[in-house]
């Protein structure tokens, strides 16, 4: 099965022999930190769901050197013979010097070998995966948020001077957008569940600067580049789009090297895509922590541009960036307050998107505690 990464291919193959390792983990480190023009050693490292590999040079992207081979076997030294793990996935790191490979419920019993073999390599590489073999804290590829890390102490409990829009126990805080009447929607096992053809709920309360925590759940189905699959969003002050879709993890995605969409989920609709795609995937409980500011004016019009921080499943994807107009299909700006939307949109998936733990603290209650993660708190003003 041939994996693109980005500019380099990474070939899979699965294997029940191997041939014997010649490099133990000591030899390798002391290789890696010597440096070669090309990569001719990888330091092993287990992660939760897979293996991290860390190349003593980046991997070339010139289209002469694009292919290496990387095989995954039982060591032959094992009495039982039994089958490989599988490689279900392959991610490539920004700087080109790591690669996971995505392997399901790992294991390494029985003692594995890995073996990388490319053609403008002089000598293959090849690495025994046993008890003695590094583990770190990680559950997968993303890269990303080593880039753009998880922040842990974002809170989903609604804080001392929160407005609670919704906690399961009832819906009376939204309203039908168009018509003010009581929502349509529906509450099953204490979440919001859209009910496709009823419209757009609107919270009651205008709702303006601050903080937001929003949870969603967009089910399976549909197909990817429509937006039909599992589509909703919230639109701070009937606005600002951030887009709910089924977006696939990043494990899930078919193409490696497939970049964040403007029209996807963690989106600022058809604005900003996201830094990093930090979905959890389709069916999966996903948050947005996010802060606004609205627009400034004046009697001139206009001073100032929205702004907003997003951090999606605590991992930064939207870095106090500006939004110059409404996203589409949203009323117009203006200078008056307007509320937290939730929309009903139409979606070929056979269940709907779901809410939970909505709330809002306006930026006059924040507590330095509770501002974006290094700056003050949101100034009103």
């Amino acid at each position: 099965m041939l994996l693109p990464i980005i500019l380099f291919t990474c070939l899979i193959a699965q294997q029940t022999t191997a041939q014997d390792t010649t490099d133990g983990p000591a030899s390798i480190e002391n290789r890696l930190q010597e440096g070669h023009e090309q990569p001719t050693a990888c330091l092993i490292e287990i992660c939760m769901d897979g293996l991290m590999l860390t190349f003593d040079q980046p991997l070339q992207e010139t289209s002469s050197q694009n292919t290496m081979a990387i095989s995954l076997a039982v060591d032959p030294r094992e009495t039982e013979i039994l089958e490989a793990p599988f490689i279900q996935n392959v991610v490539r790191s920004p700087n080109r010097r790591r690669v996971f490979l995505h392997v399901p419920s790992l294991a390494v019993e029985p003692r594995l070998t890995l073996t990388v073999d490319r053609d403008t390599w002089p000598d293959p590489i090849v690495t025994r995966i046993d008890e003695s073999t590094p583990r770190i804290n990680s559950e997968g590829p993303d890269f990303a948020a080593s880039l753009h890390p998880a922040h842990s102490a974002l809170d989903r409990t609604p804080p001392q001077g929160a407005i609670v829009l919704f906690d399961g126990t009832g819906m009376d805080e939204f309203i039908g957008r168009l018509d003010g009447k009581p929502s349509e929607w529906m509450l099953e096992r204490n979440e919001l569940v859209v009910k496709a053809g009823t419209g757009d709920l609107v919270s009651r309360m205008p709702l303006s600067d601050g903080l937001y925590h929003i949870e969603w759940m967009s089910p399976p189905g549909g197909v990817r580049g429509t937006q039909l699959n599992g589509n909703s969003g919230i639109k701070i002050e009937e606005r600002y789009e951030l887009q709910i879709l089924n977006t696939p993890a990043r494990h899930d995605l078919v193409q490696e090297d497939d970049q964040p969409r403007d029209n996807e989920a963690g989106a600022i609709y058809r604005i900003h895509a996201p830094l990093v795609n930090a979905s959890n995937g389709a069916g999966q409980w996903q948050s947005y922590h996010l802060w606004y500011t609205a627009p400034r004016w004046d009697d001139s019009g206009k001073t100032a541009d929205a702004r907003m921080t997003v951090y999606w499943n605590d991992v930064l994807v939207h870095d106090d960036v500006s939004i110059p107009s409404n996203t589409g299909a949203s009323i117009e700006e203006g200078p008056e307050t307007r509320g937290l939307l939730l929309q009903d949109h139409a979606s070929s998936t056979a269940q709907q998107v779901r809410y939970r733990n909505i709330w809002h603290v306006p930026a006059e209650r924040l507590t330095q505690a509770q501002a974006p993660p290094g700056t003050t708190a949101i100034d009103p003003e």
